[in-house]
């Protein structure tokens, strides 16, 4: 009884020890990065605060994950400690816990001059501490941390050493954001883990923000999301919505939609992209056949805008995205990381052939 009670004396002696060492951060006070625009109600929402008058329950719950949202900071500590908190602690059988609850950690390689995996800390009851990286050489570097992607974010906090600098991360580039709007597979399902969405392999390639406008089953080209959009004053647009619309909500929508976005931005590239083939519609017609009715209806949106004068608008064929591979989804229509990958790899060779 005795030796039980000294240790958790000793315990908690080591404990109050380990967290005096500990100089902890708000990430508010950090540079975030992934909000549209400014006047959020919440730190980590995606959506401003106007946009929930007119926004429909379902998007506007969607845009409080902080899918995309990523905070990005200096420091030259050999410890990085974390504590973050969830507004309700997400479940679904088709994605990681990691990627809805956790966060995931990158640092900058200097002499690779590239974005390096670095560590990720997992949720188990959406209050949460720990170490999230240790043993790194004691010199100033710069980090990104990628937020949940399917949960809400109270707070985070980084922790560094008591001695060590810590500063906010600003963009040397002046270079502006990439907005993608789209669907449960932008928001990021069902990478294994937030750094392995689309959004977020982009965001790294082009050394820019890329604003997630992700929501899952509800991307349906809507006029206040064009509205929260033309307020961006954005690099492109990139709409990627077909596989929540059907093909006579896209020929009613579409073109409006587009138009919304070349007439407030006209020197802002649109890239409208097609929904890829599901992996095994080869062998449902039916399903082949609803994709490529939402692909044709998009297509004409994109040669009527085209007759009509408007420049800067572009086009992805599904055909392209994932070379109609059948191993890039874990239920036939929702990425893993490799679809993540083969996805990312062609928009970022198709988005520097159009960005200057």
């Amino acid at each position: 009884m005795k030796h039980s009670i000294l240790f958790i004396i000793v315990s908690l002696i080591a404990s109050f020890t380990f967290s005096q060492n500990v100089k902890w951060i708000e990430g508010r006070q950090l540079a975030i990065e992934g909000r549209a625009g400014e006047g959020q109600f919440h730190d980590y929402d995606r959506l401003p605060a106007f946009a929930r008058q007119t926004a429909r329950q379902e998007v506007w719950t969607l845009s409080e994950n902080s899918a995309g949202i990523n905070i990005r900071f200096s420091t030259d500590s050999d410890t990085l400690h974390v504590r973050w908190v969830l507004r309700s602690v997400c479940k679904m059988p088709h994605m990681t816990d990691c990627a809805m609850n956790g966060i995931d950690l990158y640092a900058y390689d200097e002499e690779n001059s590239s974005w390096r995996w670095a560590g990720i800390k997992l949720s188990w009851d959406g209050k949460n501490t720990g170490i999230m990286l240790q043993g790194i050489t004691k010199k100033m570097r710069d980090y990104m941390l990628y937020l949940p992607l399917y949960t809400s974010v109270d707070s985070v906090f980084i922790g560094v050493n008591s001695d060590a600098q810590i500063q906010k991360l600003v963009r040397k580039n002046n270079k502006k954001p990439i907005v993608h709007y789209g669907t449960s597979i932008v928001q990021g399902a069902s990478a294994s883990r937030a750094g392995m969405c689309s959004t977020a392999q982009t965001g790294r390639a082009f050394d820019a923000e890329v604003i997630n406008l992700g929501f899952s089953g509800n991307a349906r080209m809507e006029e206040i999301i064009g509205t929260v959009m033309t307020q961006i004053d954005a690099w492109c647009y990139i709409i990627d919505c077909n596989a929540n619309m059907t093909a006579e909500m896209i020929a009613e929508r579409s073109l409006a939609f587009v138009k919304q976005l070349c007439q407030s931005r006209k020197n802002t590239p649109v890239v409208l992209v097609e929904r890829t083939l599901a992996a095994n519609s080869w062998l449902k017609p039916e399903t082949r056949q609803k994709i490529n009715d939402g692909n044709a209806e998009l297509k004409k949106t994109y040669e009527q805008l085209l007759s009509e004068g408007f420049e800067n608008i572009y086009y992805v064929h599904e055909k392209d995205l994932t070379a109609q591979c059948s191993e890039h989804t874990i239920d036939g229509e929702h990425y893993t990381d490799t679809g993540f990958t083969m996805y990312s790899e062609y928009m970022i060779k198709f988005l520097k052939t159009i960005l200057k």
